[in-house]
């Protein structure tokens, strides 16, 4: 290979180089801007404190002031995007219980995204629409937008439980639980959801121990 040729290969490799450069800087940026536009915090930015304590892993996340309990085997990652964090049990046999639920046998998750107060465009406060949507709720069934709709407590946190429910005949059923818990002091909403089936029954007891000890200081 001559000087001519080697020269000529590394400006296209080089120009190769940028091209992708930029295209992942754009992929990024567009997918960070999204995030802040919608008003989810972006969970990418955590810095996750782990402890093990009596066979559970304990995850705490200072800049939400949010301390989650989950399974010592479970893994959490907060990088997919979209301000999404996935806390699962790398058992699960499935990628999505809610589309592959004739093959879910095994293993849980929770979803987690946390809304951050914002406006929509005539005006009305994004946390604002989260309390009047439960206020709502506490007076009349008929705003629930789904199956089931019910205002719980636990650990003096008011919890607004909806559940989306898909009968598949003699297979069974699933929910796709959808959890919101409101931070007054920080005007954040905490949203989770989860798929729940007494095919896998230990899922509604995950999600019952995840809801128990969850702390938003």
């Amino acid at each position: 290979m001559n000087k001519k040729t080697k020269k000529v290969l590394i400006i296209i490799f080089s120009i190769i180089a940028v091209i992708l450069l930029f295209q992942l800087a754009h992929n990024a940026y567009m997918d960070y801007t999204f995030v802040e536009r919608m008003g989810y915090y972006d969970f990418e930015k955590s810095k996750f404190k782990e402890t093990i304590v009596n066979g559970n892993k304990i995850i705490e996340e200072k800049k939400l002031g949010l301390k989650m309990t989950i399974p010592k085997g479970w893994e959490y990652d907060g990088k997919l995007g979209m301000g999404t964090l996935l806390l699962k049990d790398p058992k699960i046999n499935v990628e999505s219980p809610l589309r592959d639920f004739k093959e879910w046998s095994q293993g849980c998750g929770i979803g987690i995204a946390v809304e951050n107060d914002g406006r929509y465009s005539d005006g009305t406060s994004f946390f604002d629409d989260e309390i009047n949507k439960i206020e709502n709720i506490k007076k009349h069934e008929s705003y629930c937008n789904y199956h089931e709709c019910e205002i719980i407590n636990i650990n003096e946190k008011e919890i607004l439980k909806e559940v989306l429910r898909f009968d598949h005949g003699e297979e069974g059923y699933l929910d796709h639980v959808f959890i919101t818990i409101l931070d007054h002091e920080r005007r954040k909403a905490l949203k989770m959801n989860t798929a729940v089936s007494p095919k896998v029954p230990e899922c509604q007891e995950h999600l019952d121990n995840f809801l128990n000890s969850l702390e938003i200081n």
